[in-house]
């Protein structure tokens, strides 16, 4: 009885840092979309766009010179998505390393919402993208299934009462 309650305590805990891991990545990312869209609109106005997917053939200037409504809109969409998918991979990792070991019921349930809201609308944009232009990984595909699998693990870790 007591090897099953330790093996249930480190499967839980292996659930629970796979849940984090799987919220550090959108936060990462997101902090890194920040970066190089500020790198692009500035520093490198006049070289090719840089992006999580790589080097573009436009550059910022060009965006620009096109029709200005658009940079400002490029510009916009660009900090909307790299803020929001911060936060939301801050949150799960918060969420996972405080909440799940001894928290109320409910953040597990609002951990598979964040999960499945924005890893979900993340990885079918990345795919969308990826048969559109035929470049780019859906690595959102990553911290879907890493957080799916973490959530699994901890199995009645995120139940757990106060």
């Amino acid at each position: 009885m007591r090897g099953s309650l330790a093996a249930d305590s480190r499967r839980e805990e292996i659930g629970r840092r796979m849940v984090v891991a799987a919220g550090l990545i959108p936060c990462a990312a997101g902090l890194a979309m920040l970066a190089l869209s500020l790198w692009s609109a500035t520093l490198g106005y006049h070289a090719g766009w840089l992006s999580l997917m790589g080097r573009h053939r436009f550059s910022a200037a060009q965006i620009a010179a096109r029709d200005p409504g658009m940079w400002a809109l490029w510009l916009l969409e660009f900090h909307l998505c790299g803020v929001n998918l911060a936060i939301s991979g801050a949150s799960i990792a918060v969420l996972a390393w405080q909440g799940l070991p001894h928290g109320p019921r409910w953040i597990s349930a609002w951990i598979w919402v964040l999960l499945l809201w924005v890893g979900g609308n993340d990885a079918a944009a990345l795919v969308r993208y990826r048969l559109a232009v035929g470049e780019g990984v859906p690595i959102a595909l990553l911290p879907l299934t890493l957080g799916a699998a973490g959530l699994l693990l901890s199995g009645k870790q995120g139940y757990a009462r106060r």
